[in-house]
């Protein structure tokens, strides 16, 4: 929302990312520098990360994911990212808005 970053979804086995096994949510500066984030915290370490939408102000970023402990096949997370260094934090399960179904693409009304 603030211009700075582009948060998208990347896959090394080049799989679709709504399926891969290892999808996982990054930021890319959008001042042409190359610089890439990975979002180790938000992604964690066991399942996949995909559909990432932000938060009207840019504090947050709203994904699915298939990791361990959630309500189904893949829940709605939610993760803070810091606006100017685009640091995240963990990602908190949103226990609310999931099921045993598959809940995905998240969006933030304003």
């Amino acid at each position: 929302p603030n211009g700075q970053w582009i948060a998208f979804t990347y896959s090394a086995t080049a799989q679709s990312t709504i399926s891969a096994i290892d999808a996982q949510i990054r930021l890319v500066k959008t001042d042409n520098s190359g610089l890439v984030l990975p979002l180790t915290q938000a992604n964690g370490t066991d399942g996949a990360s995909s559909y990432p939408t932000w938060a009207k102000d840019g504090s947050h970023l709203s994904f699915s994911s298939n990791r361990q402990g959630g309500a189904g096949s893949w829940d709605l997370y939610l993760a803070p990212i810091d606006q100017i260094t685009g640091a995240d934090g963990a990602a908190v399960n949103i226990v609310e808005a999931n099921s045993v179904h598959f809940e995905h693409a998240a969006q933030w009304s304003p």
